[in-house]
């Protein structure tokens, strides 16, 4: 084994590194992850590598910005936050705001947090050559695990297709209680057909700063994706459900003034508004079609997906993410499974994994079915952008797949076979793994809200899962294991058809809080008539193997 060398702390150049920067909409600064030392490693040793660290970045000849990419507050029983924090490069070299951890036994001045109208934004310092010195000393540091460039928060697509015509959209019920899905986006525009189905909203950007077009695609979904689509009806919820508009994303060029050009406080917000979500409207179910984007990241479980996964766990909330879409499209997929494993071969497997923060573990990652109608993409069969696992540790990722439109283009009129609405108001055709999330978030809430909102978020995962199945091509032997990769378990039906199971079936949802040495049993005796010499019964003892950032196992 080779020890952690300065290429595994470092994977990008300066020059690389202030051309990302430069872009507008990029949240926050480098992203360095520090190794947790030892508890049996001598305090003096702690303490000197850790001086190592502050030393090289107090003597930077810029300016630093340095913060712990901490929660607020730790998830209960979901173990210890990495230890992470966010550098930024600054013009005023004098100052040295530098702050770590807790944990680790410098301590420094707290600065001034970063207000969210962005009054008190530094400048940042774009010098090559200062960014080549930061660099070079972070990649000498012992304590020092990896130095991954900030995301780059992005909505794919963001042009929309053309227009088509436009179906009669009803109105809710008064009175009557509707599932609800939060919308973390841009903002829903407030057309006609979408504005009576609104919950409520989070306020944040008002409309002059705001880009509708992806979320208002989104709700048009939620709302009334099936009358918008009839070609998918029993596909999509037949009910459509209102929508919680957590705009938490204005225009891309206006990010730094609403954010802050602070990661830490992105996430300290979202998880506020989540909070009032639930606690104002019990929306328990949040669409998140928007990735991170981190071109230095390492195939890993992100700190950014750790901070999701501590939203959803303290909120008792399941977030949905979109797996995100290819920069380069790959051939559409066949139905002969020769076809396809010489397409794959032949497209290679770099740069196609799910982007952050898709690999976070107490969601749901939706990848993008192709669906009925359109012209040279085939039915029920992965998109030609939609990205692949699998996830962190093998984890099945995405877990899950939806129709997302198929990636139409001039041979065929641009239709994708999806349609939604435009900010103005048109019906207008589009496709991305962005469009496929919601269609999942629609069906969980209407599950949470059949039962009541009183089971645990793993009942609901489990009941979506378990009943979701792949096309039959995606089932030859030749790509079983391929292709969970693109599709996860499958395509789910509908919540109500998830609800009612087949006469002789039968689904055991095992939920508990399993402390240490302790294990789960279900004693159950089988009749006679269906244990016999012929028939092998199930074992009388179930004890399933539960992941340990999961609360609970289920077992079917």
């Amino acid at each position: 084994m080779d020890l952690h060398g300065a290429t595994d702390r470092v994977s990008f150049s300066a020059e690389e590194a202030v051309a990302w920067l430069k872009q507008p909409g990029v949240l926050g600064g480098y992203i360095v992850e520090l190794f947790r030392p030892k508890a049996d490693q001598a305090p003096d040793a702690i303490a000197a590598i850790v001086s190592k660290l502050h030393t090289a970045l107090a003597t930077l000849p810029s300016g630093v910005s340095v913060r712990p990419f901490l929660p607020t507050d730790n998830a209960p029983n979901f173990g210890e936050p990495p230890l992470t924090l966010v550098v930024q490069l600054l013009e005023d070299a004098k100052r040295k705001d530098i702050r770590f951890p807790l944990t680790l036994s410098v301590s420094t001045a707290e600065p001034a947090r970063i207000s969210a109208n962005g009054q008190h934004i530094a400048p940042r310092d774009l010098t090559p050559a200062h960014h080549q010195a930061f660099l070079d000393r972070l990649s000498d540091q012992t304590l020092v695990r990896s130095v991954d460039l900030p995301p780059l928060v992005e909505a794919t697509p963001e042009s929309l297709a053309i227009s088509i015509p436009k179906p009669a959209v009803g109105q809710p019920t008064p009175r009557h209680a509707y599932p609800i899905v939060g919308i973390i986006d841009g903002g829903v525009a407030p057309i006609p057909e979408l504005l009576p189905w609104r919950a409520g909203d989070a306020g944040i950007v008002p409309p002059a700063d705001r880009d509708e077009r992806h979320g208002t695609f989104i709700a048009g979904l939620v709302v009334a994706g099936t009358v918008l689509n009839p070609h998918l009806a029993g596909k999509l919820e037949p009910q459509g459900c209102k929508y919680f508009d957590l705009d938490l994303f204005p225009r891309r060029e206006l990010r730094d003034k609403y954010l802050g050009r602070d990661l830490d406080f992105f996430f300290d917000l979202l998880d506020e508004k989540i909070k009032s979500a639930k606690r104002d409207h019990y929306v328990r179910v949040f669409n998140l079609s928007f990735t991170m984007r981190m071109p230095s990241a390492r195939f890993a479980y992100t700190p950014l997906a750790d901070r999701l996964d501590r939203v959803a766990r303290a909120n008792d909330v399941i977030i949905v993410v979109s797996a995100g879409n290819l920069t380069t499209t790959r051939p559409p997929w066949s139905k002969v499974p020769a076809d396809v494993t010489t397409m794959l071969a032949t497209f290679g497997t770099g740069a196609q994994h799910i982007m952050p923060p898709g690999e976070h573990l107490l969601g749901l990652t939706v990848g993008a079915l192709n669906p009925p109608g359109v012209k040279g993409h085939e039915e029920d069969l992965p998109t030609t952008y939609t990205r692949r696992g699998p996830g962190v540790g093998g984890a099945r990722k995405p877990d899950i797949a939806h129709f997302g439109g198929a990636a139409g283009g001039p041979a065929i009129g641009n239709r994708t076979g999806l349609a939604s609405f435009a900010p103005g108001g048109q019906c207008v055709e589009n496709c991305g793994t962005s469009f496929a999330a919601p269609n999942i978030a629609a069906t969980l809430a209407t599950l949470d809200h059949r039962l009541e909102h009183a089971q645990p978020r793993e009942v609901l995962l489990a009941l979506l899962t378990h009943r979701a199945v792949r096309a039959k091509p995606l089932t030859h032997p030749t790509l079983r294991h391929i292709s969970r990769e693109f599709v996860g378990f499958g395509l789910p039906p509908v919540a109500d058809a998830i609800l009612v199971d087949a006469p002789f079936a039968i689904s055991l949802i095992f939920s508990e809080t399993l402390l240490h040495r302790q294990k789960l049993e279900f004693p159950f005796a089988w009749p006679a008539a269906m244990a016999n010499e012929r028939r092998m019964p199930w074992p009388s003892r179930v004890d399933p193997c539960v992941h340990p950032a999961y609360r609970s196992g289920s077992q079917r």
